[in-house]
């Protein structure tokens, strides 16, 4: 019998952890949902959670659903009138996990937040198999989850996006441009 799978995105958490390894390079959910049915078993339940600001992430969320995966947002906070845009959704994650208990035998966690180690630990209590699959996972969350996938930077999306209408760039240029 298949495993029932189920895969919680921290997109706040992976945002700031490609940026600190990648620069300014974004993530492929496609090639990480690839990555995650290649892993074999049923993917029952995808959702990911992040903030954004009025309608600002609008296309991103749309282009998340048509992937299949479900997006839980918020509005960001603020803090002596500026904006807070890495809310932490934790307990939300952890709560959804919760609910989902008796249904799942497999959770993939897509987060380098230490906030969920309890939840993993209760996860295991419950003869549940646990993934780690992000980007710069810490020492920590190592030692806690039996099993880390770092996201190669090959489940990014290309360092030159081609631009609807724009001509190929000739290979000898682009020879000199990754130089």
């Amino acid at each position: 019998m298949a495993k029932k799978t189920g895969v919680y995105i921290d997109l706040s958490s992976l945002y700031y952890c490609v940026t600190q390894k990648f620069g300014h390079r974004k993530i492929n959910y496609k090639a990480v949902l690839d990555y995650i049915k290649g892993l074999g078993g049923e993917v029952v339940v995808c959702n990911a959670y992040g903030v954004h600001n009025n309608s600002e992430a609008d296309a991103f969320i749309r282009r998340l659903e048509t992937l299949g995966i479900a997006t839980r947002y918020k509005a960001p906070r603020t803090a002596g009138g500026k904006f807070w845009y890495r809310e932490n959704w934790t307990v939300g994650i952890v709560v959804d996990m919760l609910t989902k208990l008796p249904e799942l035998d497999r959770y993939i966690i897509c987060s380098s937040e230490y906030g969920v180690a309890d939840m993993v630990q209760t996860l295991m209590d419950n003869k549940k198999e646990v993934i780690e699959l992000s980007i710069n996972i810490t020492d920590d969350i190592k030692r806690i989850v039996p099993r880390c996938i770092e996201i190669p930077e090959s489940m990014l999306e290309s360092k030159h996006p081609k631009v609807k209408g724009q001509p190929e760039v000739p290979a000898e240029l682009k020879e000199k441009e990754d130089a």
